[in-house]
């Protein structure tokens, strides 16, 4: 057993037996995530409590897993409890850490069409390496150093991600993403400022005849909702083969009247690499 720690709250178990089969087909601990094939997927009500991990498939190996991790999630709130640092939280009346929850398990690899054209992704969670490294991407993990302002981020990486040689270049912040979560509007309506200002404004500053701009988001994260909500995404595209339209400002709202003839994600890269007229 291993656990992977990158960044903030975020890590990776990996429960691997050599003399025993184990199976990812288990439910989830974490009362926030229902899981759903391979996905976890938001619950709007979420319990204040952990919930049990138990086999979603009715054999051995799963039973086995699901037994495992209910171990595991037990142990953890014992280590946290006896924590020096959790024990200087309290001190300093901050909450501590409590216990880990895990979600989304799993033991196969998807497969995933190899990229067409060489590509080059910056992110900030494991999933965007692993998907980088089934599709044939080149990955390079990509996000603020401790304490250090969005702002100073984002004029290190925009020359960066204008040097690239790839062909397609792909960038994933996280800036709205944590306030939207703890229900800080104004934060969230900031850390969009500071987006539009110091990331998407110099790209767009920057860009040659040649290439082609997209904006768009993974998911939405209401502040009423302090969980990511199903709502469709705006999504923004700019370059020599994309036709105008009326649409002039970058929101919901908005973007729900434009011209882009794209209804899902999946879609999304296709439809740029085919040929269309302007």
């Amino acid at each position: 057993m291993s656990l992977t720690g990158w960044g903030r709250h975020r890590g990776i178990l990996a429960l691997t037996s050599a003399t025993t089969q184990l199976s990812g087909a288990v439910t989830n601990t974490d009362p926030g995530f229902i899981k759903q094939g391979a996905f976890g997927v938001p619950v709007a009500e979420p319990a204040d409590a952990p919930l049990p991990c138990r086999p979603l498939h009715e054999d051995a190996a799963a039973q086995r897993t699901a037994d495992l991790v209910n171990e595991f999630v037990a142990a953890s709130a014992h280590v946290l409890a006896d924590s020096t640092v959790n024990h200087a939280r309290i001190r300093a009346g901050r909450k501590p850490a409590n216990i880990i929850l895990v979600r989304d398990g799993g033991h196969t690899l998807p497969t995933l069409a190899p990229v067409p054209r060489p590509t080059s992704m910056y992110g900030q969670v494991p999933a965007e390496q692993g998907l980088a490294t089934l599709a044939g991407a080149r990955f390079t993990r990509s996000k603020p150093a401790p304490d250090e302002p969005v702002e100073a981020y984002y004029a290190t990486l925009v020359p960066t991600l204008l040097n690239d040689p790839a062909t397609v270049v792909f960038v994933h912040v996280k800036g709205p993403d944590e306030p939207g979560h703890d229900g800080r509007v104004q934060a969230k309506v900031r850390a969009i400022e500071a987006l539009d200002t110091h990331l998407v404004g110099p790209l767009v500053s920057a860009l040659t005849p040649a290439d082609t701009l997209v904006v768009t988001c993974d998911h939405s994260t209401p502040c009423a909702l302090g969980i990511h909500a199903p709502d469709p995404v705006p999504l923004t595209v700019a370059g020599p083969t994309i036709a105008t339209d009326d649409c002039v400002t970058f929101g919901e709202r908005a973007c729900a009247t434009g011209s882009l003839p794209l209804t899902r994600a999946c879609e999304l890269m296709d439809w740029l690499f085919k040929d269309r007229p302007c």
